[in-house]
């Protein structure tokens, strides 16, 4: 049995996904061939198969699979940077990447009472303002335009909490003033920190006066 007949792991289809992403966003391909491929990648059940939807992206695509190009039949058998646990995660993640979705939401606010976001297109910057009440932005659901999607979360005498599903790489950083933020890694979910630099990113700048952001990171 040849290497390309060898049978595909779900690490080998995360990696190979993670080339189709990074060539539309260079314009290597266009939204209608990157959607094909994907399609092709999340179905294939060779290694030959993914090989053959990188050949025109990437100088050799058995060195960017399986590690050497000689041989990829040992290199497709050893464990590899991203663990056989994360990367059903990581591609449900990358899954929820869409650059052509429209009416993506920039802006929510809960003043003086509260608000939800929930199922709806997320831009790549997404402000949220809980002022004397709250703001839920919940992400398990969503669909980004972007592999990195930032959140401004400003909670001024009030609360904001970020639900983010396990798959996405998670940076929380900011200034409290009689505040606090903090995250909140929930039900078993895999740690943001153990994901690979190809899992998508969600970074959640925070601003607390009075108030507090709590970004949970929860199991899918």
């Amino acid at each position: 049995m040849g290497t390309r007949d060898i049978k595909c792991t779900d690490t080998q289809r995360l990696m190979a996904s993670q080339v189709l992403a990074d060539a539309l966003s260079v314009g290597q391909l266009k939204i209608a061939e990157f959607d094909e491929r994907s399609a092709a990648c999340a179905a294939a059940t060779t290694c030959g198969e993914l090989v053959d939807l990188l050949a025109d992206l990437v100088e050799d695509p058995d060195k960017v699979l399986f590690g050497t190009s000689a041989p990829a039949l040992r290199a497709a058998q050893e464990p590899t940077e991203i663990s056989e646990e994360a990367a059903t995660p990581v591609q449900s993640s990358l899954a929820q990447v869409n650059p052509s979705v429209h009416g993506a939401q920039g802006l929510s606010i809960g003043l003086f009472g509260g608000t939800t976001v929930r199922g709806t297109p997320i831009a790549s910057h997404h402000t949220t303002l809980g002022i004397f009440g709250g703001t839920d932005v919940d992400l398990r659901g969503a669909t980004f335009k972007e592999n990195v999607t930032t959140i401004q979360a400003v909670a001024a005498f009030g609360g904001v909490d970020v639900w983010v599903p396990e798959g996405f790489r998670v940076r929380v950083n900011g200034f409290g003033l009689f505040g606090g933020h903090d995250i909140h890694i929930e039900g078993g979910a895999i740690d943001p920190a153990d994901l690979p630099s190809s899992a998508p990113e969600i970074v959640v700048n925070c601003f607390s006066l009075f108030g507090g952001v709590d970004v949970h990171v929860t199991k899918r």
